[in-house]
């Protein structure tokens, strides 16, 4: 069974438990929403990253992997237009060593909170026998009417995504590959790279500014890759979609990195995860480029459509033709 069919199972059982509560949006979704005095919505979240599964020490620092951690959870925020509020950090660590893994950690946690006005306001910590855990949950808030979900796209809407994806999944399967080698491969990177693997940036600006362009019908961030992530939206929102090989703005080394390996030069971009870019839908017509800078820098680019032929996932190629694209991505139950 992978993570999506886990998922499902549960997101079921809890929908058929559930009674009276301030909970509007349940599991399905990057965040939970619930309704909060005052007309707001409280937008909840949490993410585990794992040593030796999500992150390993022989490249990531217990720094960059706590802040890694923070900024995984706030993007979650970021997909729903929501403004983060606070955040709490679970970790555990070996008795053995813990207490300086425990001062990186909180450097690395306190970082991010300063970073992305998150401030941390708790959390857990215990020991363990096995590999070190980091739990984060965020908080954040918006209007009802401004939290996008997965759920609104509509045959008609065109796909768009801010920024570059698959430059860090290559880097990280590189150093993965080099085995003894890792630190040479690692100082080889170019340093876009190494910053968009050790510090990605949530898409929080990128969000607000959306809502004002748009908003989006429906938006999430790529965390498990942009065919996969696509497919997340597919099927909250009951269509289909085509995307359009020529438009998919792959990352430079990321495009390199396949070539090397005699893979399709988009191959991180729609399969690699850890991008933590914003993929999401526009009513047509709503931009008349394919391409534009947002306010804040960040580029966003016109990828593909949405179609009425629910749950299928294709792929254009330049020449018109069309072929069914593996809704394959990076899996936490694989």
């Amino acid at each position: 069974m992978g993570e999506f069919d886990a998922i499902g199972r549960i997101r079921a059982l809890a929908e058929q438990a559930a009674g009276n509560s301030l909970l509007s949006l349940g599991i399905g979704d990057d965040c939970c929403l619930l309704d909060c005095p005052g007309g707001e919505l409280l937008a909840l979240s949490t993410d585990t990253m794992v040593e030796g599964v999500h992150f390993s020490t022989r490249y990531f620092s217990w720094r960059d992997a706590a802040g890694r951690a923070c900024a995984a959870a706030i993007s979650d925020l970021a997909a729903m237009a929501a403004e983060p509020v606070c955040m709490l950090a679970a970790a555990t660590v070996p008795k053995t060593g813990g207490e300086k893994i425990l001062d990186e950690l909180a450097e690395g946690f306190l970082e991010a909170a300063s970073l992305w006005n998150c401030p941390l306001a708790g959390g857990d910590l215990a020991s363990t026998t096995g590999p070190v855990t980091l739990t984060i949950t965020v908080a954040g808030r918006c209007a009802p009417a401004a939290a996008l979900r997965r759920s609104g796209a509509s045959p008609g809407d065109e796909i768009w995504i801010t920024g570059e994806c698959g430059d860090p999944s290559a880097a990280i399967e590189l150093l993965e590959r080099a085995g003894a080698e890792c630190g040479s491969a690692l100082q080889n990177l170019p340093e876009n790279v190494q910053n968009s693997l050790f510090r990605p940036t949530p898409r929080l600006r990128e969000a607000a500014e959306l809502l004002e362009l748009g908003p989006p019908t429906a938006m999430i961030d790529v965390s498990d890759g942009v065919a996969a992530d696509t497919g997340h939206i597919l099927e909250e929102s009951g269509c289909g979609a085509v995307l359009e090989r020529k438009a998919l703005p792959a990352g430079e080394f990321s495009r390199r990195r396949a070539e090397d390996c005699g893979l399709p030069a988009e191959h991180y971009f729609l399969h690699g995860g850890e991008d933590f870019q914003l993929l999401f839908t526009l009513r047509s017509g709503k931009l008349e480029q394919t391409g534009r800078e947002l306010n804040c820098g960040t580029r966003i680019t016109r990828i593909g459509r949405i179609t009425a032929e629910t749950g299928k996932l294709l792929i254009e190629n330049s020449d018109g033709t069309l072929e069914p694209l593996e809704r394959s991505g990076f899996d936490h139950l694989a």
